[in-house]
């Protein structure tokens, strides 16, 4: 629901992979979710205080996180980027 509320895309969640808090921010739990954008919407619309939003390669999401990544994050988004998942 968040997801259609920002972006307009309709999404199926594959698989909750991962879960943390920040080192820096420890009263923040990200859970990170595997979806599959569904349904006729394919194009992201920014919407609520969304300014922007565009597809990214996988492996290119350190350049805009303000925050740090888990290595195991980089390493399934490694592992997306090449087709192995």
């Amino acid at each position: 629901m968040e997801i259609k509320k920002k972006t307009n895309l309709d999404v199926n969640v594959v698989d909750c992979f991962f879960a943390r808090t920040l080192p820096e921010r420890p009263e923040f739990l990200q859970i990170y979710y595997f979806c599959e954008v569904t349904g006729e919407s394919k194009k992201p619309k920014a919407m609520e205080k969304f300014k922007e939003i565009k597809w990214i390669k996988p492996t290119e999401v350190e350049k805009h996180f303000t925050t740090s990544i888990d290595p195991v994050v980089m390493e399934f988004l490694g592992a997306l980027e090449k087709g192995e998942i």
